[in-house]
């Protein structure tokens, strides 16, 4: 007959070696909800980090753009970018691409850059631009034939210009043109709070809401008028 041994520590130790306690159901479903909630707080914080990132990058794209614009002034007699109606805006013809329309190749990017459409033309925040590209420039200022540095109609400041903005994203344009304001320029493309990037002639960015940037009923016609008949809008 085996003797019993008597009940100490160390033997009930022994005894429950190798076991492990699981979490019962109602633990596991506790747990659960914790981490949901956590998660349901984080999110919001989170997104709005994402958004943020998103805008930054987008304003260090119009600042390349405006690089590359004074680059491009530099050698085309202060022109910042050339008008569809002429390249660069003085009469002359655009570049020809065998097998193609040349007319295609007159648009700004391809003489500032060299290439069509680099990665800096795309908002991280647009998903999906028509033509490849999120910005557009102020065709107004072709309008007006301006240099950098020209004096602007109605004594404008170059701080109060915008040279360049975001578009929507289902159109293709190039140039925000005389009556184009409200099919074209999308005003909130960085959110409802925040509003959308503007580069402006003075070559600062900036991220302003329709209620600060628009004091017009389009705010892009500086010289608050029909454009000049020698530059007329009406071609795409």
């Amino acid at each position: 007959m085996t003797q019993a041994q008597p009940f100490s520590a160390g033997n009930f130790r022994l005894r429950n070696k190798g076991r492990v306690r699981a979490f019962t159901l109602v633990e596991t479903l506790v747990v659960i909800g914790i981490v949901a909630v956590l998660i349901a707080l984080l999110m919001p914080a989170l997104n709005r980090a994402e958004a943020q990132a998103q805008r930054i990058q987008c304003a260090s794209n119009l600042h390349q753009i405006s690089l590359a614009m004074l680059i491009y002034a530099d050698a085309s007699g202060g022109y910042l970018f050339p008008d569809k109606m002429g390249w660069p805006g003085d009469g002359s013809n655009p570049p020809t691409v065998s097998g193609t329309n040349p007319l295609q190749f007159n648009v700004w990017p391809y003489a500032v850059f060299k290439v069509w459409n680099p990665p800096i033309m795309v908002c991280p925040s647009d998903m999906a631009p028509a033509g490849g590209h999120s910005y557009v420039a102020n065709d107004h200022i072709a309008y007006w034939k301006l240099k950098f540095g020209s004096p602007l109609p109605n004594h404008r400041s170059t701080s109060d210009v915008i040279l360049m903005g975001e578009k929507v994203s289902a159109w293709p344009d190039y140039y925000m043109e005389y009556d184009d304001f409200d099919r074209l320029v999308d005003l909130y493309r960085h959110g409802a709070t925040a509003g959308s990037n503007y580069l402006f002639l003075d070559m600062h960015v900036d991220t302003l809401l329709p209620s600060t940037e628009q004091n017009a009923l389009d705010p892009w016609d500086f010289a608050g008028g029909v454009p000049p008949a020698t530059q007329s809008s009406a071609s795409k």
